[in-house]
């Protein structure tokens, strides 16, 4: 709890920039951050190329406005997860934004991967299959329009890798839902980012920490472009 506190006031500086950037924004009638950071892929990226459309995304968080990602740090850390998925992965996200890790991950599964992507915001889903078919990686990624809790019952199969992105609140109500719909087999990997003390998600981590089918780790790390502490929880499923 006090480790909690002192990342959250460590914090106030940056969300008091955002807070005021987002106002100037709506005064100046800026471009809607999402629209503006596809806009700077397009014009600083090469189309086709995956790392470049990330490279320019993580400039444009890190020296213009902030993004939500996942990010260069915390990232790149996963990579030996996606490869321990096997040569044919399948991978669920909840929580897509612009597609930053959408592209990620299929770029780290390679051309064999395919991922679904289920993201609640129009603008965003739109903005993210452009970012996708940009990067050239369409083929790869199907991204759903709509409410976690309607769409995971829609879903069939299992999947190797689910990765959480979306509201923190609702980690542990949709890996329920996943797990309920059977969606996961044994040794499927759970990725939850933004687990760290700025968050602090106490329900989803007491939940894989404490189930009996679950062996869970954390990995300690900052918020994307920011020195503030945060983390990605990797918790495997071995159930049947």
């Amino acid at each position: 709890m006090a480790n909690s506190l002192l990342v959250r006031l460590q914090a106030l500086p940056w969300a008091a920039k955002e807070g005021f950037a987002m106002l100037l924004d709506t005064v100046t009638g800026a471009p809607e951050r999402k629209q503006a950071a596809l806009a700077y892929v397009k014009a600083h990226a090469t189309a086709g190329n995956p790392a470049s459309v990330l490279a320019a995304l993580d400039d444009f968080g890190r020296n213009r406005r902030f993004l939500m990602n996942i990010g260069d740090e915390k990232g790149p850390l996963l990579e030996k997860y996606i490869h321990q998925a096997g040569t044919h992965p399948r991978m669920l996200e909840l929580g897509g934004y612009v597609g930053y890790s959408a592209i990620l991950f299929s770029q780290m599964m390679g051309r064999s991967g395919q991922l679904v992507s289920i993201e609640l915001n129009p603008q965003a889903v739109n903005v993210a299959q452009q970012m996708v078919e940009f990067a050239g990686l369409s083929g790869q990624v199907d991204i759903l329009q709509g409410d976690s809790h309607e769409l995971i019952p829609q879903l069939s199969g299992h999947f190797d890798l689910v990765f959480l992105d979306h509201w923190k609140n609702l980690y542990t109500r949709d890996l329920q839902l996943i797990e309920s719909n059977q969606l996961l087999k044994p040794g499927s990997t759970i990725i939850a980012d933004n687990c760290g003390p700025l968050f602090n998600p106490d329900v989803y981590l007491n939940y894989v920490r404490n189930h009996s089918l679950y062996t869970s780790t954390y990995i300690s790390a900052h918020l994307e472009y920011q020195t503030i502490e945060d983390g990605v929880e990797v918790s495997t499923w071995q159930g049947s």
